[in-house]
């Protein structure tokens, strides 16, 4: 079982630490969680219980709110520079240790220089430090956090969200590290008519377009490289978005939304131009955009856009009328414009599943 120390200021960053310690306690076991006087039995020199914490720690959290450097009122120096602060002994201890030491910015506060630390500590501003925000985002930037731990103490356990009511005993000792997939699945069984709604409309619009005659006749296969690449997005999407925040999520939600409407315009005017169906067998065919020479010569104002008896007399062969490789090149054009709106249709709907988490999150918070 890993061991973390948390180091902070009460006046400064207590209460956002019970938020990061119940995270932990849930994700770790209380166990494995030491936050300073907490656990400091009374009567017991404090110095060499939190001496003999750290040296057992794996990990040590310096939480740094705006007022961590704040001045003391009896001499106006940084509590800091004091050789008796707690905090100043307890990353003092860390440091010399070599002990790892994550400094996690809240509340907007910033990453001391080393200039104004003593020389024990000046080691502390090059760690790499990580934000924490009280407000929205709180769960995504813990989840990161965790995962970071995670990936550092080698430690196989799930993130999650602290739930109302649940306790350790609830939770098993055997967990996997999550992915994308498993969070996905996850959002699939929370949200099961949203979902079954959405991914339904993923999957029924490239059907209800290739029955009513508008999905491109080229290549064959395209139906199931739809789909195939619509799950791919879906999940890419979710996989990229999920650690986002919000206002990202919205931008990517308009972004992706803007996008598909003009992709899915310019591929139904150019279905509607450069193709015609047969009227005996009634399959659709691509035209071309090139009338050949010998057509050209002939029906030059027709071209490229012929009559239905030129295309009639042609035996309704697209070869026969227009440059091959042009043929080829509008069937390849409808093809990607065809695979972009639907790619474009599952990053909307992966995102929109997205968005409903963190509304969802930021619900459940606001309860708590």
């Amino acid at each position: 079982m890993p061991t973390i120390f948390i180091s902070y200021r009460r006046d400064d960053t207590q209460v956002i630490v019970g938020r990061i310690s119940d995270w932990l306690d849930r994700h770790y076991g209380q166990q494995a969680i030491f936050v300073d006087i907490e656990s400091i039995p009374l009567g017991l020199d404090f110095r060499e219980k939190i001496r003999s914490a750290i040296q057992r720690s794996d990990i040590v959290l310096a939480v740094i709110g705006p007022h961590w450097l704040a001045p003391q009122k009896e001499t106006g120096k940084p509590r800091i520079a004091d050789e008796m602060d707690w905090v100043r002994i307890e990353l003092e201890t860390a440091l010399a240790k070599t002990i790892p030491v994550i400094p996690v910015l809240v509340e907007h506060a910033r990453l001391p220089k080393p200039d104004e630390l003593p020389e024990p500590l000046r080691d502390l501003p090059f760690r790499a430090a990580t934000v924490l925000d009280s407000g929205a985002d709180f769960r995504l930037h813990m989840e990161r956090l965790i995962s970071a731990m995670d990936r550092f103490l080698g430690a196989e356990a799930t993130r999650w969200e602290p739930d109302r009511g649940q306790t350790k005993e609830n939770v098993t000792e055997s967990r996997s590290l999550n992915t994308a997939y498993d969070d996905f699945l996850k959002i699939i069984k929370r949200f099961k008519t949203l979902s079954v709604g959405a991914l339904g409309i993923g999957t029924a619009v490239p059907f209800f377009a290739y029955v009513g005659g508008i999905a491109p006749p080229w290549p064959p296969g395209i139906m199931l490289m739809t789909a195939l690449m619509e799950l791919v997005c879906l999940i890419v999407v979710f996989q990229f978005l999920r650690t986002k925040g919000r206002k990202l999520v919205n931008r990517v939600i308009a972004a992706l939304t803007l996008s598909l409407g003009l992709t899915s315009l310019a591929y139904l005017i150019l279905i509607g131009i450069f193709t015609y169906v047969t009227p005996h067998t009634n399959e659709r065919f691509v035209k071309g955009f090139i009338c050949r020479p010998e057509i050209q010569e002939f029906y030059g104002n027709q071209c490229p856009l012929v009559s239905r008896d030129l295309l009639s007399s042609a035996q309704y062969t697209a070869e026969n009328i227009w440059l091959d490789w042009s043929v080829a090149l509008m069937q390849v054009v409808l093809a990607i414009l065809w695979l972009v709106s639907f790619i474009l249709l599952s990053g909307v709907i992966g995102s929109f599943l997205v968005f409903q988490t963190k509304i969802r999150s930021l619900k459940d918070k606001q309860e708590r």
